[in-house]
């Protein structure tokens, strides 16, 4: 006979988690490009990338901007194009921000002059104006909005840290407002009518500005990192209804000459209070990072070389936190390419997460992408038949008779998911009679995640499957 699995996920339940898909790289293959700083934006299932891309057009070394968009959630991606091509400055650094159909993007020129520019589309991406400029001298600029109302930071050796404002979708824009004498404005967020952003409060301190009517007033800087001997660069920004979180990297205590150490701060009153600093990496191996909030959720990545210490080989490593950044999930490592990655950035909608970032895991630098699901796993009782074999380990011999219990009339599937969170088999789907089974038998030993998903429940369970089942 085979062996009987009652599918009881009560006992190894995962209230909340985020599960990864593959690495997937955007970039053609074959080309010898370098792609650097992609920057992303979500509206609905269509998500919007931009990059910095070097190389040679008419046998001339171009920097240019360009562009790809997933109207499906990431499963398919349209592009590459070239935004820049009727610039015939250089282009870098971009940034994007999103609005129903109409995609807005900024980005650093230059030739002999530093230039703000800006470019964007009115119709989701599929045609695109000219760029234009919008000041100069002006480097670095970032872009953030709500609905309509466009609001750009930039900075100049005239003026350090300014706003542009858009109140028209991008047609027109006021001229350059200072808002302090010191370097800022690195990232920006917005939950109306509070504007967060960050600077520097010295060469090596992280400050943060805000203002409390949609940029008109400004109140700053405050000191966020420590005021002390150590370097703190590279500050991240996110900010979710009245929590706002700063994410930086410090090199305190790296008396080795390594990296940094990633130090975050939070605060859940629109950034009146703020809370005393967690230190999330602390092997001074960090460089890079990115934070990304929805809700209660906030996830973090950064790079790391601690898994091959002293050669600038970094790996994107993660956290999460489902309680607003009180408690953090243990550092994982996520990226495996055996390429040194850079400039990781993260964003999302709904239940869905976007990674993208760069790396020459080939012969050339190109940009990948990787997606998470985060699932919201709510304690469910499931019905045990009294007169079968109940196992509560997780090994699973196969071949196994699997039966579990969903709500009669109620859809569901069972499906089984590699470790990288991608689903390699739809096991059993339909409309549930109650009591459900299921003989499974044709995969490869190893281990797995076992998914069950109903109406409003995504219930997962970790297994060892291997064979030897009893005939």
């Amino acid at each position: 006979m085979k062996k009987i699995i009652i599918l009881n996920l009560l006992i190894s339940t995962l209230y909340s988690q985020i599960v990864w898909g593959p690495d997937i790289r955007l970039t053609p293959l074959g080309d010898t490009t370098r792609n650097w700083e992609p920057r992303a934006s979500v509206w609905g299932d269509t998500i919007h990338l931009v990059w910095a891309w070097e190389g040679r057009i008419n046998g001339i070394w171009s920097y240019d901007i360009f562009y790809m968009r997933s109207t499906d959630k990431g499963e398919t991606w349209e592009g590459p194009i070239n935004l820049t091509i009727n610039d015939p400055n250089y282009a870098i650094i971009p940034w994007i921000t999103v609005w129903g159909k109409k995609v807005h993007v900024v980005y650093w020129g230059y030739d002999s002059t530093m230039y703000a520019m800006y470019i964007r589309s009115l119709d989701g991406g599929n045609t695109w104006e000219d760029p234009k400029i919008l000041a100069k001298p002006a480097s670095s600029p970032i872009i953030v909005n709500i609905k309509d109302t466009l609001f750009v930071f930039g900075g100049s050796t005239e003026v350090p840290f300014f706003i542009m404002k858009s109140y028209d979708g991008g047609t027109t824009w006021s001229n350059p407002i200072q808002i302090d004498t010191l370097w800022g404005g690195r990232r920006a967020g917005i939950v109306a009518p509070y504007i967060h952003t960050t600077g520097y409060f010295s060469p090596e301190e992280i400050s943060y500005y805000r203002s409390p009517d949609l940029g008109n007033t400004w109140e700053g800087p405050f000191l966020i990192s420590p005021l002390d001997n150590w370097s703190s660069v590279l500050p991240s920004l996110a900010v979710s209804d009245s929590n706002v979180y700063i994410l930086w990297m410090e090199g305190m205590y790296c008396s080795f000459g390594a990296w940094f150490n990633v130090n975050l701060r939070k605060s859940n009153d629109n950034g009146n209070n703020f809370s005393d600093r967690q230190i999330l990496s602390n092997l001074c191996r960090s460089f890079e990072n990115d934070i990304y909030a929805r809700d209660s959720i906030v996830v973090i990545v950064y790079t790391d070389e601690r898994h091959n210490p002293g050669q600038s080989d970094f790996e994107i490593y993660w956290r999460a936190s489902y309680d607003y950044g009180n408690t953090w999930t243990d550092e994982e490592r996520l990226t495996y390419g055996g390429g040194n990655t850079e400039w990781p950035c993260i964003t999302g909608w709904g239940n869905e997460v976007y990674l993208f970032w760069i790396d020459s895991r080939t012969d050339s630098v190109e940009v990948f992408f990787k997606k998470g699901i985060y699932t919201n796993i709510k304690e469910t009782h499931y019905l045990k038949e009294k007169d079968s074999e109940f196992l509560s380990s997780n090994i699973l011999f196969l071949p196994a008779k699997i039966r579990f219990y969903v709500r009669k009339g109620e859809e569901y599937k069972l499906s089984l998911y590699n470790l990288d969170g991608k689903e390699i088999l739809k096991i059993k789907r339909g409309v549930s009679k109650g009591k459900e089974e299921v003989i499974f038998s044709n995969t490869k030993e190893g281990s797995y995640f076992l998914v069950l998903q109903t109406k409003g429940k995504i219930l997962k369970r970790k297994i060892l499957i291997l064979e030897g089942g009893e005939r």
